[in-house]
Parts: structure tokens; sequence; C-alpha cells
């Protein structure tokens, strides 16, 4: 009985491999080496750091090679760091670009990002018809739902979708004109800050009673 039991669990797994498998050769994006190549001229990629990972390790300026200002204000989800006495792992929310709108999973967000905020390019990450940018804020940004919440970088996976035909034709120009008006890359964080410094909205005054 217990061997058989055993023979049972063991087809069982071997299925549930195979489909998870199978599960993530479809979420696999159909892009060219060229199309990766045209993208990532503008959008580079970081050089892999613990910083990027968790807030215990210092994030390095040098290993940043894209710096990206964020053009909406208020309606870009974000993550912060898991929190277990000081700052961990940061928490890359993911949140997708629906028209005028962000879609994101449910569950306790930590901020939505201001208007000219200045944030590393982690990584590309192509997913189906997905692109994803992998941000992480340069510096802590405070909660804008919870304002007793203790102060962390912002992190978020910022997703865009396109027909199929944009992937696979290599269409870069639709790409990039779908991107922009929600973020504008920079090679230095003297550009991007400059950038920033034009387009942030000033915070409110509150005048005395």
């Amino acid at each position: 009985m217990r061997k058989l039991l055993v023979q049972k669990l063991g087809s069982s797994l071997v299925i549930i491999v195979v489909l998870l498998l199978g599960v993530s050769a479809v979420a696999e994006a159909k892009v060219s080496k060229q199309f990766r190549a045209l993208f990532e001229e503008t959008f580079v990629p970081a050089t892999p750091d613990e910083g990027f990972v968790t807030a215990q390790a210092d994030l390095k300026m040098d290993k940043v090679k894209t710096f990206i200002v964020i053009e909406k204000e208020g309606v870009i989800p974000a993550g912060r760091a898991f929190y277990m006495f000081t700052p961990q792992e940061y928490e890359y929310r993911g949140a997708v670009v629906d028209g005028d709108r962000v879609k994101t999973r449910h569950g306790k967000i930590y901020t939505f990002l201001p208007k000219g905020a200045i944030m590393a390019l982690v990584s590309d990450v192509y997913s189906g018809r997905h692109i994803y940018l992998k941000m992480l804020s340069l510096r802590s940004i405070p909660s804008s739902l919870h304002p007793k919440m203790e102060e962390t970088r912002a992190a978020v996976m910022l997703g865009f979708k396109f027909d199929k035909s944009v992937l696979k034709n290599d269409d870069i120009d639709t790409v990039r004109s779908t991107i922009d008006g929600w973020v504008k890359p920079f090679k230095t964080y003297t550009e991007a800050f400059t950038y920033s410094e034009k387009i942030k909205i000033p915070p409110k005054t509150i005048l005395p009673e």
C-alpha cells in the first residue's frame, strides 16, 4: 500500500514539474536578440549587485547604467523593503500599464511614486507580450498611504503590454512611444536630476491658522 502511494505521489510530482516547465516556456517572451539590443541601447540594465536586492547593502551608483525619472504623479504603485527590526529585501511590486491606468495585484501598497522621482533601472524583464522595467528609487520615499510607516527605497516592476506583432516585428518605435510619458531614461544622474527638478511637483505649503 505504501509503495503504491509513493508511486502515485511520484507520478503526480512528475506531472506537476512538466506542467510548470510548460507554463515557464509559454511565459518566455519571443523577442529577438536584435530587439533586445535596440531596447537596451536606451534602457541599459544595471550591473548586478546586492544593493538592488536588500536594504542591508549599499546602493552603489557606479552600478547604475540608466537613471529613470517618473513622469506621472501618484499612479505607479511601488513596494518597499520588507521590515524585520531593520529593512531587509526589497519587494518589487508588479504593475502593468493599461491605457491611462495601472493595474496591480491585491495587497498592501507601500506608496504611489511621485512625479520626478529618480529610479535606478535594475533590469529589463521580457515575459510573454510584456516588457517590465525593474526599478529601485535612489533615495527613500515616504509612503503616500501610510504616513507613520518607516521610510525605505521604493521598488517596482513596471510592465507594458504589446500586441504580438509589435515584438515579432521588432517594432522598437511603438515600444518606445508606449513607454514615453510614463518614464524617461537618462544615461547620467546629472541629466536625470536636472529633468526631475523641472517636472516634479513641489510639496504643498501649509499656512499657519
